[in-house]
């Protein structure tokens, strides 16, 4: 693998996601979560387990790797799953692997850290979701009852006020609406 093949491409990760930055920041923590015992998760599995099992974990993190834009871990991947398929267990590979997957971890969480928190996350859904329910109601869109539940989990409202704006919506006072969220 080239040595200038980065750990984490931040541009081919936005493309993903339509640069969607605050998307891709929820993807990664995800993917960080799910990921940062994988590799006591694949020792374990192959001890007591065998290649072929082994080979399907990898091969999943391959591809999740692969659409994220996390190019080292996606090639090292590969790489492991090749070996596992023939039945291999080269330990120098998998101890490539091994620090492939500790550093890619340390550059999502530094990609993480230097993100967005949380609540400002949080705070432009809102926002956005706000924006997008105002834009429906502005061209008189007919919105799905299970589209209006999923805009109103993410704006912030008290219970009161979004009932009063399901219940304007569901009767296509859409003026009404319209106030309510303003």
């Amino acid at each position: 693998m080239p040595a200038d093949t980065p750990l984490l491409d931040q541009e081919f990760a936005l493309k993903q996601f339509s640069g969607n930055k605050n998307f891709l920041v929820k993807i990664l923590q995800k993917f960080f979560d799910q990921y940062a015992d994988f590799q006591n998760l694949l020792n374990s599995t192959l001890s007591s387990e065998g290649t072929d099992p082994a080979r399907a974990l990898v091969h999943t993190l391959k591809g999740v790797s692969g659409n994220l834009g996390l190019q080292r871990l996606h090639q090292s991947s590969r790489e492991l799953e090749t070996s596992l398929k023939n039945g291999e267990q080269d330990s120098a590979l998998q101890a490539q692997f091994a620090d492939i997957l500790a550093s890619t971890l340390e550059a999502v969480t530094s990609f993480l850290n230097e993100s967005q928190s949380p609540a400002q996350v949080q705070q432009e859904e809102t926002e956005q979701s706000r924006d997008k329910l105002r834009s429906m109601l502005a061209r008189n869109e007919f919105i799905a009852p299970a589209r209006l539940d999923e805009l109103l989990q993410q704006i912030n409202l008290s219970d009161s006020k979004k009932a009063q704006l399901r219940e304007a919506i569901q009767t296509l006072e859409y003026d009404q609406a319209s106030a309510i969220l303003n």
